[in-house]
């Protein structure tokens, strides 16, 4: 290893030492937005799906889609500061804190485990139609999170950040 040069010890551009006054990091720092981050991981997981169908997988399509459903649920959650990692509580903590805000024409809990009908995973209209519906939803917690975000401007550090991302 070699030394470190007096000159390597300078801020570019600048003539005088570096000194850290906020700690370690300080240059090394983004801002993401996790919520938006964690709602276009639910949207990518439902561009397989519609491949799943072509080859003749409706089971995969299906589980897909419930995934997206249960991502997205988890990260209007997550904009609320409410952290629930297993599926079962990220259902039970939405459909209390949301379900009177988005149309499914079921409660959340009852309309997000439809798939689990042996009938249904293999009938390739009865999940298209479901993805559909999946679709709809993730339109509508897009929604909901830009109403999130239009009451709560990104002037301060959201605590979501603090928080480990787990779906």
């Amino acid at each position: 290893m070699k030394q470190v040069a007096p000159e390597e010890l300078l801020d570019w551009g600048q003539t005088v030492d570096f000194v850290p006054e906020i700690g370690t990091g300080e240059c090394a720092g983004v801002m993401v937005d996790l919520v938006s981050t964690i709602l276009n991981d639910a949207d990518v997981r439902l561009r397989h799906p519609r491949t799943d169908l072509d080859r003749k997988l409706p089971g995969y399509a299906q589980y897909h889609g419930y995934t997206a459903s249960i991502v997205a649920a988890k990260g209007l959650l997550l904009a609320e500061d409410i952290t629930v990692n297993s599926q079962a509580s990220i259902v039970k903590a939405f459909e209390e804190r949301f379900g009177d805000r988005i149309d499914l024409g079921l409660p959340f809990s009852e309309w997000v485990v439809r798939h689990q009908s042996a009938k249904n995973t293999v009938d390739p209209a009865w999940v298209a139609e479901y993805l559909n519906e999946t679709e709809d939803f993730l339109l509508q917690v897009k929604g909901l999170r830009t109403l999130q975000a239009a009451e709560n401007p990104l002037t301060e550090v959201q605590p979501v950040v603090s928080h480990q991302y787990k779906a």
